[in-house]
């Protein structure tokens, strides 16, 4: 059983969805004060800046870069780093611009640690849950960890 965004081809696995996620652009205040002195204009922030993503082989990386080419958008200068808490950590201390999942840096963008920055096409939320292989016998274990995410991820009666 894996944690993972949700698959486009379902057809081996199972699939069980827990929330939806939101992945953002976000740098720090002086970094985009640096952008601006250099004349770069917010219709062109990701394009004129040093871009910190996951890794080629991350999911999260290649949803973005599908977005990147519905968007026909090219970068330039890209830093691939291998964890989500080591990109955030990058961005806070004004390396690039940094892709991140809402979620994680709730508490920098209230208190201005980290700013959003606009798009003009926003990125589509997407779902993630546990994900196992239809091919495989479900263990008791398997089955109670489902049944108690089921439980867990129900609406509360009104």
């Amino acid at each position: 059983i894996g944690l993972i965004g949700k698959p486009d081809n379902q057809k081996n696995v199972n699939f069980f969805p827990l929330k939806e996620i939101e992945d953002i652009f976000v740098a720090t205040h002086d970094y985009l004060c640096n952008l601006q002195i250099r004349g770069v204009n917010r219709q062109h922030i990701l394009q004129s800046s040093t871009l910190m993503l996951l890794d080629k082989e991350n999911v999260t990386r290649q949803y973005i870069d599908s977005y990147f080419e519905k968007n026909h958008i090219l970068l330039h200068n890209v830093i691939e780093v291998s964890n989500l808490d080591l990109l955030i950590e990058m961005t806070k201390t004004s390396l690039g611009v940094g892709c991140v999942i809402r979620d994680f840096i709730k508490t920098e963008l209230q208190t201005g640690a980290l700013l959003e920055i606009p798009l003009k096409h926003p990125i589509h939320k997407r779902e993630i849950g546990f994900a196992y292989s239809k091919n495989i016998k479900i263990s008791k274990s398997l089955k109670h960890f489902i049944d108690f995410c089921r439980i867990e991820n129900e609406d509360p009666p009104s």
